[in-house]
């Protein structure tokens, strides 16, 4: 913690004399170190003390491992004998789905499990890959590039349960941009050099081409498998081969800061150089994904030595933001900054997320729903309003180059469609409960002591005698016997098993048309099908509230 105050306290110095200044025994921050578009400003500290193991590196050697059962939330757990730091925008890949990690946590020395808050960034797939196990998931080596997601994952909304949806919308519409704008810039559709199978679920294909029906490409594989394009790595290393050994040769480098054509994006600071050096290669090569597509504007001069410190003592002088678990997070009009604190209560890690939106993102999908989640309204209608069946989809203008919002209720649907599955069931039910009743055996029934007959108006009971074959009047006359309940059973169960077949035949005619109309109008009912469905995601995200929910 006095680390981060003395940090403070330069950066404020800094804003206060409008030139560099020297501050002991943290020395401040780097003039900036550029390639093309990418600009690098280094923070330096005392540098001293050991780090934790990343995530990468323990999952890596068997001594973490990220688990996910199926309706279960997704959890890591540590084996070592050492703590894991677990950053903010891992990447993860395998399981039902790839993720991305909302939230930063050390993780303490055999933690046990502990629940993963993570986002979905592999919308088409809720089914293991071919080769991959569905319960396990590995680090991907690359942290999410997407500045605008970073910012939607942690962005204060109200507590409403649409603004998770929001969240999820908002990352994956930011992977539709990264990946048109690489596509773009670097001439080849950006997709991975491997072939990958996995068994289709007609539903998330449904839902996810509704959430992005406006998409500008019809990709359908996960972001960490795009990465892996070799002409993508081919213009990444060239950022890499001219800043990676910037930041060695000195031993009191603790965090970096990011700008992107003339624009600051965030920044990264650790506890320690050695966590630095540890993270310092997934964080260049992020940052120079991002450099790379917003690589069609020509590169602006980056900020001033003076203007980052400036920015970096209003993100730390932030109000502190009331969290039920998950990182310390704090608010400016600056930017977010999530503090992830070890057990004594000392900081490790402040990732600082930028909240100014770039000119040329502006327009950009992710960012019409990052203004939706920062307003707190939707079409004119609090966010709080909205069901939890609710979603809200984006829908481009061509002309006007804007986007638009619609609100979908799925319920109706639903509950039709529960109707629908619950008929035949109760019918076979009641029709099948009724033919093994018919089938239950009875004790036989004793002669009738009695026979009865109708004389005129009046009613006559002869009774039969045990020592004569013939009948006598008797003097007690029973009541007639009703006639039989199996007989009226027999016909109730006739009627229920005329009425099944009967619903039966008219259901499969109606699916007859309905393949055949289907065929002819798809394109108009796919929105409608998936407003039904609603945001019928397969809890494929976990919401940041849930993080750090120690699995028993």
């Amino acid at each position: 913690m006095k680390t981060l105050c003395r940090l403070a306290a330069c950066f404020v110095s800094m804003v206060a004399l409008s030139a560099p200044a020297i501050c002991e025994p943290v020395p401040g921050i780097s003039a900036p170190v550029a390639y093309d578009n990418l600009a690098v400003y280094f923070v330096r500290g005392n540098g001293g003390g050991a780090a934790p193991l990343t995530l990468d590196q323990a999952v890596n050697s068997g001594q973490a491992e990220v688990r996910w059962h199926s309706g279960d939330p997704i959890t890591v757990e540590n084996f070592s004998d050492q703590s894991v730091f677990v950053p903010f925008g891992t990447l993860l890949k395998g399981g039902l789905q790839d993720q991305v990690t909302s939230v930063s946590l050390l993780l303490p020395p055999h933690s046990g499990a502990v629940s993963l808050a993570t986002f979905c960034v592999d919308p088409f797939r809720s089914t293991a890959r071919d080769q991959e196990s569905p319960n396990t998931m590995s680090t991907a080596g690359q942290m999410f590039p997407g500045h605008l997601a970073a910012l939607a994952m942690l962005v204060s909304a109200p507590k409403a349960g649409v603004v998770t949806r929001l969240r999820q919308s908002a990352v994956w519409w930011n992977i539709d941009t990264l990946r048109s704008e690489l596509s773009r810039n670097i001439g080849v559709t950006v997709e991975s050099p491997h072939e990958y199978h996995w068994a289709p679920t007609d539903l998330q294909d449904q839902v996810s081409n509704v959430v992005l029906g406006a998409r500008t490409s019809p990709w359908t594989t996960s972001l960490p498998l795009a990465l892996e394009n070799v002409p993508l790595l081919n213009a990444q290393q060239a950022y890499v081969d001219a800043l990676a050994a910037a930041a060695t040769g000195s031993d009191d480098v603790v965090g970096a800061v990011f700008a992107v054509n003339g624009n600051l994006v965030g920044a990264e600071i650790y506890q320690s150089h050695a966590l630095f050096g540890a993270m310092w290669p997934k964080l260049l090569r992020a940052n120079a994904i991002e450099a790379l597509a917003a690589n069609h504007d020509p590169a602006q001069a980056p900020p001033s030595v003076e203007a980052v410190g400036g920015f970096l003592a209003s993100a730390l002088a932030g109000t502190a933001r009331k969290q039920a678990s998950g990182p310390a997070l704090r608010d400016s009009a600056a930017a977010i900054v999530a503090e992830t604190k070890a057990p004594d209560g000392n900081w490790i890690n402040l990732s600082v997320v930028v909240k100014s939106v770039p000119a040329a993102a502006a327009a950009s999908p992710e960012a019409a729903l990052l203004g939706i989640l920062t307003s707190g309204r939707v079409n004119g209608q609090p966010l709080e309003s909205l069901g939890d069946r609710d979603m809200v989809v984006l829908h481009h203008d061509a002309q006007g180059g804007g986007w638009s919002t619609t609100i979908q209720d799925s319920a109706p649907w639903l509950q039709f469609d529960l109707g629908s599955k619950l008929a035949p069931a109760a019918i076979s039910f009641a029709f099948f409960t009724l033919l093994f009743w018919s089938f239950i055996p009875r004790r036989p029934r004793r002669r009738r002591a009695f026979v009865h007959a109708r004389i005129g108006a009046g009613h006559v009971a002869l009774q039969r005698r045990p020592d004569f074959e013939r009948f006598e009047p008797a003097l007690n006359m029973p009541a007639p016997v009703p006639p039989p309940l199996a007989s009226i059973a027999l016909a109730v169960k006739a009627f229920v098993v005329l009425v099944a077949v009967s619903l039966e035949r008219a259901r499969n005619a109606t699916r007859r048309w309905h393949t055949m109309l289907a065929g002819f109008l798809s394109p108009h009912l796919a929105a409608d099908i998936a407003r039904r469905l609603g945001p019928a995601w397969p809890g494929n995200f976990r919401a940041p509230e849930r993080a750090m929910r120690s699995r028993k």
